[in-house]
This record gives C-alpha cells, sequence and structure tokens, in this order.
C-alpha cells in the first residue's frame, strides 16, 4: 500500500476500466492497465488493495458502530449512522465485484461479511446474506442520521439522503422495484 492508492481510485479501476466507458491511449506500468485489457487475478495490485482497503473501512466502521453508545446523543447518532452507511458501501462495492449478481441467485458465494470487530471467523456468507445486511446497515443508517444529528462536512460526508439512495440502488439490483420508487 502506498501513497495515492485509495480505494476510490482502486474501486473506480476495477468497476470503470474494465467496460467501454474508459478509453487508455499508451502503456504505463499502473496497475489500472490490466484492467483495461481484462486481466484480473489475486496478484495485482488493483484488486488486493481494494480487497485490504475494503476491509480495512469495514474494520474501522465496525469499531465506531460498537464503541458509539444508542441515543447518547443525536451528533453521536449520526456518526455512528454514517459508519453503518459505509459499513455498507464498502460490502456492496466488494460483492458486486467479487461474487456473482444478486439476480443470478441468492444462495451463490458471496464475500466475508463482517458486522464486528471479531474477525476469529472468517467464512464467505452467500450474495442474499450479504445483501441482506447491506440493507439492514443502509436502513439503520437513515434512521440513526435522520434523528437531528448534523452532517460534519460537505458533500463528501455520508448523508441521510445519500443512504437512501444507495438502498435505492440496492433494491434495483435486487429487482425490488416497488421498494425503489418508494
Amino acid at each position: 500500500y502506498q501513497s495515492g492508492n485509495s480505494y476510490v481510485r482502486h474501486y473506480f479501476i476495477m468497476s470503470e476500466y474494465p467496460s467501454d466507458n474508459i478509453c487508455l491511449s499508451g502503456r504505463t506500468t499502473d496497475p489500472l492497465y490490466e484492467a483495461t485489457c481484462y486481466q484480473t487475478n489475486p496478484t495485482l495490485a488493483n484488486v488486493t488493495t481494494l480487497w485490504w482497503v475494503g476491509y480495512k473501512i469495514i474494520f474501522g466502521a465496525n469499531s465506531a458502530i460498537e464503541a458509539i453508545k444508542d441515543g447518547a446523543d443525536k451528533q453521536s447518532d449520526y456518526i455512528k449512522g454514517e459508519n453503518y452507511f459505509l459499513r455498507a458501501i464498502c460490502h456492496l462495492n466488494l460483492v458486486t465485484l467479487y461474487a456473482k449478481p444478486y439476480s443470478l441467485g441468492r444462495s451463490n458465494p458471496g464475500i466475508v461479511l463482517r458486522n464486528s470487530t471479531d474477525n476469529s471467523i472468517t467464512k464467505r456468507a452467500t450474495v442474499g446474506e450479504v445483501y441482506d445486511q447491506i440493507v439492514s446497515d443502509l436502513i439503520e443508517a437513515i434512521r440513526l442520521m435522520g434523528n437531528g444529528g448534523s452532517a460534519r462536512g460537505n458533500a463528501g460526508y455520508a448523508s441521510k439522503a445519500a443512504a437512501q439512495g444507495l438502498l435505492s440502488r440496492v433494491y434495483l439490483y435486487r429487482e425490488e422495484h416497488e421498494k425503489v420508487v418508494e
């Protein structure tokens, strides 16, 4: 892991560069080149860095969720809600990249689901279990961020509206069209 290698950078490389949305002109030693050529394997830096940093973010979110008591005050609830959002979005990004799409079946192998800081058990959850946890986390994030606390910064921070938008996307992936509109 080096400076400049961020979760967002590697997620963008892994999700957009193998598509028709990007055109790379020339050759580079950056691992993004392999993604543009549809080459992915566990030894590539962008694959391993995204996995590592994603679970690092999830661990940090779990630490905050466990440390903040529910109802201590409105601002603490808001920050706890932000962490539920972060855990949900990282799980969603990882499951969409490293597992089959939800539409191909809930019982397909998903990713390792981390709901606490206890890492003693590492077992792959099903795609359905991961999506169920994502929905649960986003509903909790919306509840906590809707209790009257305020965002700590600009649009770069999680918000109730962002959680609602992401929940709508998850319902779209699950083909629950009535809930998308709702």
